[in-house]
């Protein structure tokens, strides 16, 4: 069956009575039949499968795969209220560093989440109409496989990411009957939430609506209850990442947008409209307030002490000399990673692409009035928000999250527009709708698949470099007997061929933008690279990581190395940092050398 239109009500007279369960709960109703629809889930499994069959069984070791104890144990997740991962190691084990399933747990929450995004969707758009397959696919699908989920997962510590997207859609589920419900417009009991009754909703019918009417609806018991709910579903997704904080904006403003549509034109007021963005950034708020108590009890309970000191936390609007900086460096930082890289990289293309798309579908709605611009700009500005405000520069991994929902539904917005049109000429579209959805989801899945395979590059060639350093050290001291001490870093040649394959050639259009960028707003210029995290040398982080050479001897044992290495006394280290200034950079011959009492390597 056709997608329902969104941009008109379709629903028959007495569909919200054919419901087979109360609108109240409809969203998790409609989601769980779709597990009664074996094309669905065999459509989500292959994707799972091209999306993420390549990563589960060719493993890596990134940078904190080896940390564990530190984030764990050490309390460096707590420090950073990422409680939610902590529970997950706690009680799971799951955030260690395996092959097979840190990828598979979230690539299932993903697919989980997309599911029920689209259910809340549909139970918006049209509640009595039964979702076809097609348009659910791409939707859940297109989350599943967006590409920059491997810039997340290339670090096994993070495979709770896919939780993150399951908590945010399971509080939109628990907002949707708030979200409309209490609404005295003419528009037909239980179409867009819980059925008209209650005094709120006969105060609302007598014109009572916005603030006033969502106030007075919120003060009822159960309202109240999913509330909390919400609040504590967002509680738990923020302690998996900060950054579900623009995810959540996402799928607010877009079941926003989807409800706006779907109302009679001009139905919806503008305090009505005020009511539903505060009802909305409420259980943010609150859910804020409950990472942060979570947060501080399991520190207590734990002994864990000492601040969060990371880059996460730091705003630029605050840590600027001036106003001109405090906008330029954003800004600029926006226009380079979002705007130049969109020249090379296809995730961010795809990205691009969506912005304008949707962007074209606001101005030819603009008349259907109900605030469907407003939500739509807003829906827009939610995607850069972290990219923007967060860290010394943009954390495109961290801050792309967003984007994971937001081309998915974009294109689901506009193919189920040209699917209706193509019903309507006799279903000369449906061509159309079937190759836009095929040639989004290849994209993604290509896309995902060439940043875990740069992944992997990048692990077999630094796996290979500490193997053929291990086979010099034991030629030279076959006992195994003695430390060795790591100086110096990694640095790759624009001839190295992992440098050729990380960063984009000297002629993609992507510099000439970042030119033009530079002239503007100034700032540097330099090398541009396809990935933000793959391009990231273990070996570098690895020296020192957490103020010490500890996760080399991990990344060492991790490789495989033939020589036994162990960490030096700090003389000993101090002592071969102060010779490595002379010597040899590895492969050169002399680089790896014996000195008194033990080893020195020279990267």
């Amino acid at each position: 069956m056709p997608s329902p239109s969104i941009t008109q009500n379709t629903v028959p007279a007495g569909a919200h009575q054919k419901a087979p369960a109360a609108q109240s709960g409809g969203a998790f109703w409609l989601f769980a039949s779709f597990f009664r629809r074996p094309g669905l889930l065999l459509g989500l499994a292959a994707l799972l499968m091209a999306g993420y069959g390549y990563a589960m069984a060719v493993p890596a070791v990134n940078m904190d795969d080896l940390a564990l104890d530190v984030y764990f144990a050490g309390g460096e997740f707590l420090r950073q209220s990422r409680f939610t991962v902590w529970l997950l190691q706690r009680f799971t084990g799951i955030m260690a560093y395996q092959r097979l399933w840190p990828e598979l747990f979230a690539a299932v929450c993903l697919a989980l989440a997309g599911l029920l995004f689209g259910a809340v969707l549909y139970r918006a758009a049209a509640p009595g109409v039964r979702p076809a397959t097609l348009p659910l696919l791409l939707l859940a699908g297109g989350l599943l496989v967006w590409p920059y989920h491997a810039e997340l997962l290339v670090y096994a510590n993070q495979c709770g990411m896919g939780l993150g997207y399951l908590l945010c859609a399971a509080a939109l589920g628990l907002l949707l009957p708030l979200l409309g419900g209490w609404r005295g417009q003419g528009n037909t009991p239980g179409q867009q939430g819980v059925p008209a009754t209650g005094a709120a909703d006969k105060a609302g019918a007598a014109g009572k609506t916005g603030v006033w009417a969502m106030a007075a609806r919120l003060l009822r018991l159960p309202c109240l209850l999913r509330l909390l709910a919400a609040a504590a579903c967002l509680a738990l997704a923020l302690g998996c990442y900060e950054s579900f904080a623009p995810v959540w904006l996402t799928m607010l403003f877009a079941l926003l947008l989807v409800q706006a549509a779907a109302a009679p034109p001009g139905s919806i007021g503008p305090g009505q409209r005020l009511a539903d963005l505060c009802l909305g950034l409420a259980p943010l708020a609150l859910g804020l307030l409950l990472r942060g108590g979570a947060t501080a009890a399991l520190c207590a309970l734990a002994g864990v002490t000492g601040g969060d000191g990371t880059a996460s936390k730091t705003i630029f609007w605050f840590r600027r000399a001036s106003l001109w900086e405090a906008v330029a460096i954003p800004l600029r930082e926006w226009l380079d990673n979002y705007l130049a890289l969109a020249f090379g990289v296809p995730a961010l293309a795809l990205l691009l692409c969506g912005a304008v798309a949707l962007l074209c579908w606001l101005v030819a709605h603009r008349r259907h009035k109900n605030g469907v611009v407003g939500w739509g700009v807003l829906l827009l500005l939610s995607q850069y928000s972290l990219g923007l405000l967060q860290g010394t520069g943009s954390q495109m991994a961290r801050a792309v999250q967003c984007f994971g929902v937001f081309v998915p539904f974009v294109a689901w917005l506009l193919l189920g527009d040209a699917g209706r049109q193509g019903r309507k000429s006799g279903g000369k579209a449906r061509p159309l709708v079937c190759g836009g959805a095929a040639v989004l989801l290849l994209a993604e899945v290509f896309s995902l698949n060439d940043t875990f395979l740069a992944d992997r590059t990048r692990w077999q060639y630094e796996q290979a470099t500490l193997q053929g350093i291990g086979a010099a050290l034991a030629a030279l001291e076959p006992a195994g007997s003695l430390p060795v001490a790591f100086c110096g870093e990694i640095t790759l040649g624009p001839q190295s061929p992992l440098e050729q394959r990380l960063a984009l050639p000297a002629g993609n259009p992507a510099y000439k933008v970042q030119a033009v960028v530079a002239a503007v707003l100034g700032g540097p210029q330099g090398t541009l690279y396809r990935y933000e995290n793959p391009g990231q040398l273990a070996i570098n982080w690895a020296q020192t990581a957490f103020g010490s050479h500890e996760q080399l001897y991990r990344l060492w044992a991790a490789a495989g190395c033939s020589y036994p290495a162990t960490a030096p006394t700090p003389a000993q280290q101090a002592e071969a940092d102060a010779l490595a200034e002379a010597l040899p950079h590895w492969p050169e011959a002399g680089s790896v050398c014996l000195q008194a009492g033990y080893l020195l390597v020279n990267f």
